[in-house]
């Protein structure tokens, strides 16, 4: 235990199955339809989505007028208003705009913890947040990290794209330590459109402050996903044990009694409000987990309530 410091049926039944477990079910699949995206700052993509977004152009959306200026293209006079007014105005319309919803996930060896491991819930979650986006006609980059380096974004777009997705969803498992730092800040400097994005973590380690001040100022939206085991909200250890650290292998002899777990227990709610505090104060959602939670629950309960999805 680590210590705190419009679904398409075929797509679906082929959604790979690990241990015996479905990534994404396809009742689960159906009843995420009704759910959508949502993303606070939309920007302009290579192709039309499904999303509108306020930045004015050429679209079949009127939005608003303004005086003809030389260099105007004369194909958007609206010539009515000339006529009632003998002076000459340009149409604006609203662009349609696509967003790329990026899903970021920790395969650190911690991640490995638990029954079922906190992976697992987060893969489970990844999946069906990246199948709302898709279903949008969104963009959807999934990339995962460790010690060991971090994956080569995978973009995919329509549910055209849902296969591959869960794919190389279902392939990930934990490994080595965390470079959490090192891999924020690279996918901030290498990741295209930026847009709203999920970390899923357990946040041990180092470096995750800086990492996402680093996603923060390549202008996307993270909300933090942080998943624990309910061993390690509300552990039930006791007596004369050796601990391991799952990233590091360091075996760390302990005696666990009462006291010992009060001050676990203050050290872990005082850890989390930090993380609070700091996401509270950078405008970042923070979304605290316990991973035996239902996929369901969280989605149309806790993330509803969190504003990532309507």
């Amino acid at each position: 235990m680590s210590v705190p410091s419009g679904a398409n049926p075929k797509q679906v039944e082929q959604a790979p199955a690990v241990g015996g477990r479905e990534l994404l079910p396809p009742d689960l699949a159906r009843s995420l339809d009704r759910l959508r995206l949502l993303a606070h700052r939309p920007r302009r993509g290579e192709m039309q989505g499904e999303r509108r977004g306020p930045r004015k152009g050429r679209s079949v959306e009127l939005s608003d007028f303004r005086p003809y200026a030389e260099g105007d293209d004369p194909r958007q006079i609206d010539w009515r208003a000339y006529a009632r007014m003998e002076r000459l105005f340009i149409k604006l319309f609203v662009v349609e705009e696509d967003t790329t919803l990026h899903l970021l996930l920790d395969r650190s060896q911690s991640m490995a913890w638990g029954a079922p491991p906190k992976l697992w819930l987060a893969k489970q979650l990844a999946a069906a947040m990246g199948y709302v986006a898709l279903g949008r006609q969104e963009w959807v980059s999934t990339v995962s990290f460790a010690a060991g380096g971090t994956g080569r974004p995978e973009p995919v777009r329509g549910r055209d794209g849902l296969p591959r997705l869960l794919s190389s969803l279902a392939a990930l498992g934990a490994e080595g330590g965390t470079d959490s730092k090192r891999a924020l800040v690279e996918y901030a400097a290498a990741a295209r459109r930026p847009g709203p994005l999920l970390l899923f973590s357990d946040l041990y380690g180092e470096g995750w402050h800086a990492g996402i001040d680093a996603l923060l100022a390549a202008g996307f939206e993270p909300s933090v996903i942080h998943i624990l085991d309910p061993e390690e909200l509300r552990p039930t250890l006791a007596g004369d044990l050796r601990l391991r650290d799952d990233e590091t292998g360091e075996h760390v002899p302990v005696t666990i009694d009462e006291g010992v777990l009060r001050t676990y227990r203050a050290a872990l709610a005082e850890w989390r409000d930090g993380w609070a505090d700091f996401c509270a104060g950078r405008g970042v959602t923070f979304v605290p987990l316990d991973s035996t939670l239902g996929v369901e629950d969280i989605l149309f309960g806790i993330f509803r309530m969190r504003g990532l999805v309507g």
